[in-house]
């Protein structure tokens, strides 16, 4: 075997290792672009979520309010009939 076919082997061998490594480094710099937009996603995901926890939470508290003040009333409304039955 003549040194020039050695050499070109060798290039040939350099050439092949350089494509191997670049298309690493693209399916690298690919897959770290899909994970920065999941975690976008995520986070943004994340957002409405909190916003419509806290949604059901008012809600909630809402719902609850208008059940003590409508007990209140009505607990009031009995103490006001009995109380008033009591003077006659």
């Amino acid at each position: 075997m003549k040194k020039r076919d050695i050499l070109r082997g060798v290039m040939a061998d350099m050439k092949a290792d350089r494509e191997a490594r670049d298309d690493a480094m693209t399916a690298y710099i690919t897959a770290l672009v899909a994970v920065d937009e999941a975690q976008r996603a995520l986070a943004e995901r994340e957002k409405e979520c909190e916003a419509a926890l806290e949604s059901a939470r008012s809600l909630v508290t809402k719902r609850d309010l208008d059940a003590v003040r409508k007990s209140t009333i009505a607990r009031l409304a009995e103490a006001g009939a009995g109380a008033g039955h009591g003077e006659e």
